[in-house]
């Protein structure tokens, strides 16, 4: 194998990863995180694809002999592939699922690269606290973004992590109180985010097992 083509598996290694690192954020609602990672993947792929009328080894070939490890045929790699990406896709439709653990909020979600559960959690004061400052400076169906918001403070003054700021808007987003409204703008719903609504909202929480 050539120092080219080795260097060009080491460029689609990179972006399949990158691609991948997308998806997780994407299904983790981390928007910041996808924002940053989606312009290198770009890069890398506008750079492999620089590289596309010269030859580009398949993965399998690309892919260092190992004594006593044989690879799958590739139809086969395809086939198996195929099965286990459509198996991921289909458990991802039934998440994010939000459950109340105490007076903790607990968001359940799915990470299609280690293909497990995860748990994002917020105490209720910070939930509540959320919902109560976007009222207070939000009127029904303006458009703002979490950006400008943050960072949001307790009752007491104390500042809420802002992963618990954007578990809260997950929430509310779930239980239909806040709309999304372009890539990164967000809108409440009527009166949906009113304490009493939330507090509803919340007593019909499923509890965690």
């Amino acid at each position: 194998m050539s120092d080219l083509e080795r260097a060009i598996g080491i460029i689609h290694g990179a972006e399949v990863q990158l691609k991948e690192l997308m998806e997780r954020a994407l299904s983790e609602q981390r928007y910041r995180d996808l924002a940053v990672v989606a312009p290198l993947a770009e890069a890398v792929g506008a750079l492999g694809r620089a590289h596309s009328q010269k030859e580009i080894p398949s993965p399998a070939s690309a892919m260092p002999e190992v004594p006593g490890v044989a690879l799958a045929p590739a139809a086969e790699s395809h086939v198996a592939a195929s099965s286990v990406a459509a198996k991921s896709k289909a458990r991802a439709y039934d998440y994010p699922q939000f459950k109340r653990d105490g007076e903790k909020l607990v968001k359940v979600g799915w990470s299609k690269k280690d293909r497990r559960e995860y748990e994002h959690r917020a105490p209720r004061a910070a939930v509540f606290a959320v919902a109560k400052i976007l009222c207070s400076s939000k009127k029904p169906r303006e458009v703002f973004s979490m950006d400008e918001m943050l960072p949001f403070k307790g009752d007491g003054s104390e500042e809420i992590p802002s992963y618990q700021a954007y578990l809260a808007l997950a929430w509310f987003r779930n239980i239909g109180a806040v709309e999304q409204r372009g890539k990164d703008g967000y809108a409440i719903i009527d009166d949906q985010l009113q304490v009493s609504n939330v507090t509803k909202a919340w007593a019909n929480l499923a509890p965690m097992n």
